[in-house]
């Protein structure tokens, strides 16, 4: 007479490897998550390590989110005046910026990097740098995070007057192309790289 192990031994080792293909993703869940968090807790020492080096404005997005200039408790749009108050203080100190790089160019001797900043308002940089600047840059993985902090001084900002957009519209097998123009609502910021880090990982 067999056993209870020898009857149910198939339906014990099935058990046993799905627990042990269950824990390993499991592990491999956790292991990301907890990579991930000290990873950002690290791109965040580094931000304020420079920050801090340059005595640099940090809370230049706090009046802003998706919906415009934070109001009591609405919101109004936002204005160019609004971006230069944010990022061109009068007492001339320079601001921190934690995005990614879009563009790295050289014209002549002179590095220029394109920074989009990360949250609002929708805001994107053009700034001289070094060459040492651009190394870095060009020296960093971006398929993970890809993250930079960026401390600038900004010396001018526009905002393009319009925007495009195409709307295709099928009538009965007739095919309309409706060009819509609006106000543009991104803002070009020039100035110079004072320095900047690579963080990777951001939260």
């Amino acid at each position: 007479m067999k056993s209870f192990i020898e009857e149910h031994l198939s339906s014990i080792v099935f058990g046993v490897i799905v627990l042990l293909i269950a824990g390993y993703f499991g592990w491999r869940f956790i292991s990301k998550h907890q990579r991930e968090k000290f990873e950002a807790i690290q791109a965040q020492q580094k931000t304020s390590t420079l920050a801090e080096r340059y005595n640099a404005v940090t809370d230049w997005q706090s009046r802003f989110d998706e919906d415009g200039i934070k109001i009591g408790k609405g919101h109004r749009a936002v204005y160019t005046m609004d971006i230069e108050g944010a990022l061109m203080p009068k007492d001339g100190r320079p601001v921190l910026i934690v995005g990614y790089v879009f563009d790295v160019t050289k014209i002549g001797d002179s590095y220029h990097l394109g920074i989009k900043a990360f949250g609002y308002p929708d805001v994107n940089f053009l700034l001289e740098c070094q060459s040492k600047h651009a190394e870095l840059v060009l020296a960093q993985p971006t398929d993970e995070g890809g993250s930079f902090a960026v401390v600038a001084s900004v010396v001018s900002i526009s905002r393009p007057g319009f925007e495009t957009d195409a709307l295709i519209e099928d009538t009965d097998n007739d095919v309309y192309a409706e060009v819509i123009v609006e106000p543009g609502d991104q803002y070009v910021l020039q100035g110079t790289c004072l320095d900047i880090s690579y963080v990777g990982y951001y939260e």
